[in-house]
């Protein structure tokens, strides 16, 4: 069985996935995009090898929810390469998100290209150790 390296991007709606699925089509990386937790375990037993996630904060502003599946994911996921994108930043978000001990947040004010870099370099590290989901 071949397995594909894809990118999981956690987010309600579809703002930033439509924003950078260019870049990642253009990488040749596999994504797959769900808006709840239980669209996850299916995941878990898929041909694919989820390499990093990318979870990003919801539009509609009820970070507490947010907040916890991000734990939740960050549990599942150990050392794999987890982002954080949020387009309503915060020094307590941004306090509270980074003691999980993410590979990267990102602020949309920071425009895509942070974003896509990082994703790029997540993915290397998570095919360097090894680590998929």
């Amino acid at each position: 069985m071949e397995f594909r390296n894809t990118i999981l991007i956690f987010e309600k709606g579809n703002i930033q996935t439509t924003k950078i699925e260019r870049y990642l089509r253009d990488k040749k990386y596999f994504f797959l995009r769900i808006e709840s937790p239980d669209g996850f375990i299916p995941l878990l037993d898929s041909r694919d090898r989820i390499r990093a996630v990318v979870f990003v904060d919801d539009a509609h502003g009820i970070f507490e929810e947010s907040y916890l599946n991000l734990k939740l994911l960050k549990a599942i996921s150990q050392d794999m390469p987890l982002l954080f994108s949020t387009g309503m930043n915060t020094p307590q978000k941004e306090e509270r998100v980074r003691d999980l001990g993410l590979f990267y947040y990102h602020t949309n004010e920071t425009g895509l290209v942070p974003l896509a870099m990082a994703i790029e370099m997540a993915v290397k590290k998570s095919i360097i150790i090894n680590r998929f989901l």
